[in-house]
């Protein structure tokens, strides 16, 4: 199991480099004068690229993992799942304290943080 995580790491980790190199070069070409619609454009389609050979690379990763594992454990699993949310949070978002969603403002902060608004020109 850990073997199929550290080679999906390392299948991953060049794309997602270049990923976030893409990134920033698409904002910051976006404020470029002289940069056409059609280059942003461009920049845009080598990010979805790399987008979807992420995960479709994700998805190969999850099935031989998947694989690997007892039919009991996948019943566990999705019994775990089913219970908790397919994305781990259960329907909730931020859980943990660390972030709250108040009158469609986030506020950032703990116990022992004063709270950021997120959004302070909004009334």
């Amino acid at each position: 199991m850990n073997s199929l995580k550290v080679e999906f790491a390392d299948s991953t980790g060049p794309k997602k480099v270049e990923l976030m190199k893409l990134h920033r070069e698409l904002r910051d070409d976006m404020t470029k004068p002289g940069v056409s619609k059609s280059q942003l454009l461009t920049l845009q389609s080598k990010i979805n690229e790399i987008r979807t050979e992420l995960s479709n690379t994700k998805i190969s990763f999850m099935a031989d993992r998947m694989a690997v594992l007892t039919d009991d454990q996948k019943v566990k699993i999705r019994s775990f799942s089913l219970k908790h949310g397919m994305g781990g949070h259960g329907g909730k978002h931020f859980r943990g304290g660390s972030r709250h969603h108040f009158g469609g403002r986030a506020h950032f902060g703990g116990p022992d943080k004063p709270s950021i608004s997120a959004a302070p020109n909004q009334v």
